[in-house]
């Protein structure tokens, strides 16, 4: 009876120190040396943190390997002729591949199905874009008023372009200026190509007509006179924003633009010509 219990007693501490070892295939591995050892330091902390013993003195042998297809990564982890993978589409989020088959291997979980592997890539979509806003014109007297924007996003991944069929500014202040843009186009890149929320800064060009009109025909009380005038007329814009939801149907976006009339307007009593470029915060919606 004491030999049996000795037996178990000596058979569980064993069982107690021996571990897990890990190792990367290099021969097979597609990533950097450096980077092959900070994966295999990476995953054994995600295999300890579900219970897992690392050892020098190990029973067990989990084999790493990376394999690069196209924009993915395919992690795959071997113990004991049994193989478990997972798919990620970039090294950011080999942590959490990492922690999902070492959840697979311990728990018995599938990998099936995961957060990693059906995480939603940014696809190629067109979007009907709305924005609204409020605009600054620096006009002599400094005016304001609502801007708005009506037309198609085209995200490319790594870069979006806008194609606008309605814009414009309404400015009631001093004089009543009413802008409206028939056709637009504006290119911008994305900082996070793959992020499904990402900074853009780009450009581009609008064209259509402006109308100005005066609130009273004299000059009174320090409002200033201008020639009343109805021109076609364009401008370049450059815009900076960010944009969140890109992996989904329906996304938002905060826009910042700086806008540049190709034309000139002056007052009534003055020959001397006034430039009026204008700025507007916008918030928009892609459906």
């Amino acid at each position: 009876m004491k030999t049996q219990v000795f037996l178990i007693i000596l058979l569980f501490t064993i069982t107690a120190h021996a571990g897990a070892c890990f190792k990367v295939d290099s021969e097979r591995d597609t990533l950097m040396p450096a980077e092959q050892e900070a994966a295999k330091h990476i995953c054994e902390q995600e295999f300890i943190k579900e219970g897992a013993v690392v050892s020098d003195e190990c029973d067990v042998t989990y084999v790493i390997l990376h394999l690069l297809l196209g924009d993915s990564i395919v992690v795959i982890i071997e113990k004991n002729g049994i193989k478990k993978s997972v798919a990620v589409s970039s090294r950011d989020e080999l942590k959490k591949a990492y922690s999902q088959l070492a959840r697979a291997f311990i728990k018995g979980e599938s990998t099936v199905g995961s957060q990693t592997e059906r995480s939603e890539k940014i696809k190629s979509e067109l979007n009907f874009l709305i924005m609204l806003g409020y605009g600054i014109q620096s006009t002599k007297d400094i005016g304001g008023g609502l801007n708005w924007t009506l037309g198609l996003r085209y995200d490319m991944r790594f870069m979006l372009i806008d194609f606008e069929f309605a814009s414009g500014l309404y400015n009631s202040h001093g004089p009543e200026y009413f802008e409206f843009n028939l056709i637009g186009f504006k290119g911008a890149y994305y900082f996070q190509e793959k992020s499904p929320s990402s900074f853009y800064i780009g450009a581009g060009i609008r064209g259509g007509f402006y109308l100005l009109t005066n609130k009273r025909d004299k000059n009174k009380n320090g409002d200033y006179t201008y020639k009343e005038d109805i021109k076609f007329s364009g401008s370049g814009i450059v815009s900076v924003g960010k944009e969140w939801l890109r992996n989904t149907s329906k996304r938002f976006m905060v826009q910042f633009d700086a806008k540049f009339p190709f034309h000139v307007q002056r007052f009534k009593d003055e020959s001397k010509k006034y430039y009026f470029p204008t700025l507007t915060l916008n918030v928009g919606i892609g459906l």
